[in-house]
C-alpha cells in the first residue's frame, strides 16, 4: 500500500447533517448474562494466570483503576462522585462476587454521559460566546498532579478553558481557514454521535479490561469484534499502513510504526501523528475521521491484498511540534 500524505484546505460537511445533540442517555446495565460471563472470566484468570494472589481490597483497586483509566485528566468526574464510588467499593460484599461489575457499569455510564454533557456545553460556548485571547489564562495539560474538581460548576469552568484552547489551537493551525468554528463544532458533534453509538459490548469490554489489568498490564479481554480483528491480522489476509493506532482525545493517533511497513517507508509519518482525514485512491473525496472510533478508522485504512498492484492511500496528518522556551 502506497501512502501519500498531502496538505489541503477544504470545507467540511454541514454539521446540521449530524445526529441530534444528546440524542440519548447512556444507561447500560450488567444483566445476569454479563455477570455470569464476568465471573467466568475472573475464574479463568485466577486459576490460570501466574499472579493468583488476590488482595483483600481487590474490588477497591479494581474500581479505583477504572475511574483513573476513564478520567485520567480529571475532567469529567467530581471529587464527590469519585469518593462515593470508592466508598461503595470498600463496602462491597465479596461473598457472591469478588468484584462489583454493576458499579463498574454505573461509572462507565456516568463517564459517557458526562462526555455528552461536556460536548454539548462546548457547542453552546462556541455558538454563543466570542473568546478573547488578549488576557492571561492557563490550562494545566499535565495530569499527574491534577485534583478532582469540587463541583459541576468547577467542571464547567474547566470545560470552558478546554474549549477556548481548542478554538485557539484551531485558529493558529490554519489561519486561512474561515470555517474554524464549524470545523470544531463538527468535531464535537462527531464525538456525540460516536458516544451514542456505543453498545453494551463496549461497556463490558471496558469493565473487563480494567479487571484484567489487575493481574498484569498486558492481559487484555477481546470482545468478539476484537477477536475477529486479531485473527484477520494474524492470518495476513488484510494489510494496512503498518502502524499501531490508538485513540487520543478525538483523534486516531499513531503509536508506533512497523519496521519496513508502508508508513515507515513513506518517511512522512511519525509516532504521535494524528490522522484527520482519509481517502482511498478510488474515492473522490476525503473522509473526516476526527471523532471516529479507532476500529472504524482501521477499517477505512486497511484493504485486501492485491497480488501485483498496491492500493494508494491518502492521509491528512496533524503533526504536533513542541517549541521550547529559551
Amino acid at each position: 500500500m502506497n501512502i501519500k500524505n498531502i496538505n489541503f484546505a477544504s470545507k467540511l460537511l454541514d454539521p446540521s447533517r449530524q445526529v441530534s445533540l444528546l440524542a440519548g442517555n447512556i444507561a447500560f446495565k450488567a444483566d445476569e448474562n454479563r455477570v455470569l460471563l464476568s465471573d467466568e472470566i475472573f475464574t479463568k484468570l485466577t486459576e490460570e494466570h501466574y499472579a493468583q494472589i488476590l488482595d483483600d481490597d481487590f474490588n477497591y483497586k479494581y474500581i479505583e483503576h477504572l475511574i483513573n483509566e476513564l478520567d485520567n485528566n480529571k475532567r469529567y468526574f467530581t471529587k464527590y462522585e469519585v469518593n462515593r464510588f470508592l466508598n461503595s467499593a470498600k463496602l462491597f460484599n465479596p461473598s457472591k462476587q469478588t468484584f462489583d461489575i454493576k458499579s463498574a457499569y454505573k461509572i462507565i455510564n456516568l463517564y459517557f454521559n458526562r462526555l455528552l454533557e461536556f460536548s454539548d456545553y462546548q457547542i453552546m460556548l462556541i455558538e454563543k460566546e466570542a473568546f478573547i485571547y488578549s488576557g492571561v489564562d492557563s490550562l494545566d495539560i499535565y495530569s499527574d498532579d491534577n485534583e478532582w474538581q469540587a463541583s459541576k460548576l468547577a467542571l464547567k469552568k474547566l470545560w470552558k478553558k478546554i474549549t477556548k484552547n481548542d478554538m485557539l489551537t484551531s485558529e493558529l493551525a490554519d489561519k486561512s481557514d474561515d470555517n474554524s468554528i464549524e470545523n470544531i463544532k463538527k468535531r464535537y458533534t462527531n464525538r456525540i454521535r460516536r458516544i451514542n453509538q456505543r453498545k453494551d459490548e463496549d461497556i463490558f469490554s471496558l469493565a473487563m479490561n480494567s479487571l484484567t489489568s489487575q493481574f498484569d498490564p498486558h492481559s487484555t479481554y477481546f470482545s468478539p469484534r476484537s477477536a475477529e480483528d486479531f485473527e484477520l491480522n494474524m492470518s495476513l489476509k488484510l494489510e494496512g499502513i503498518g502502524a499501531l493506532l490508538t485513540t487520543e482525545d478525538d483523534y486516531a493517533e499513531i503509536v508506533s510504526l512497523v519496521p519496513g511497513g508502508p508508513a515507515e517507508k513513506s518517511g512522512q509519518i511519525d509516532p504521535e501523528d494524528k490522522i484527520t482525514r482519509i481517502k482511498q485512491e478510488d474515492s473522490e473525496e476525503f473522509i473526516d475521521v476526527i471523532g471516529w472510533r479507532v476500529d472504524e478508522v482501521v477499517d477505512l485504512i486497511r484493504g485486501k491484498k492485491v497480488s501485483d498492484a498496491l492500493d494508494s492511500l491518502y492521509l491528512q496528518i496533524l503533526k504536533i511540534i513542541v517549541i521550547e522556551k529559551l
